[in-house]
């Protein structure tokens, strides 16, 4: 013979209602409301989480931000400054001398030209009588110097 009477809902189809109304419910908000609604005993956590992974709800609930915080208009404006260190073999950009375009130069190469500049200078200084050839050169010496010390 059939049994009579209410019959009350399971734990788990009670804690699938809960969290339906509920979203941001966790274990001790289901179990209150379990006790509350007179039932007896105790709703375990693992059946908690386990329905609200299966509902799509799983997540940190502790970490809640009020809607004052966090915010994405509340961000800073980006800067364009990079964090951190530079790699060592990161390639210096060189921008004394006029130079616009972005070119990359290693600091080795930079230090490599300076030293065929003053080669060819004291070549031009050995010939004797090319005084424009050597102001030149001293001139191209100085701009590449100065690009490579405000880089280094």
């Amino acid at each position: 013979m059939p049994r009579a009477g209410t019959q009350s809902p399971g734990k788990t189809s009670f804690v699938k209602e809960f969290l339906h109304d509920h979203p941001e419910g966790n274990t001790a908000a289901v179990n209150d409301a379990w006790r509350s609604a007179g039932m007896k005993g105790e709703i375990s956590s693992t059946l908690v989480n386990k329905t609200r992974s299966a509902l799509g709800l799983s997540g940190n609930l502790r970490g809640k931000r009020s809607t004052k915080q966090g915010t994405a208009s509340d961000k800073p404006a980006y800067t364009g400054k990079k964090r951190g260190r530079k790699p060592k073999n990161a390639a210096v950009s060189v921008s004394a001398g006029g130079r616009t375009d972005g070119a990359r130069v290693k600091p080795g190469q930079l230090a490599e030209l300076e030293a065929d500049l003053d080669i060819l200078l004291f070549k031009v200084m050995g010939l004797g009588g090319f005084p424009e050839i050597e102001k030149s050169l001293r001139e191209t010496r100085r701009l590449l110097y100065g690009g490579f010390a405000t880089k280094r």
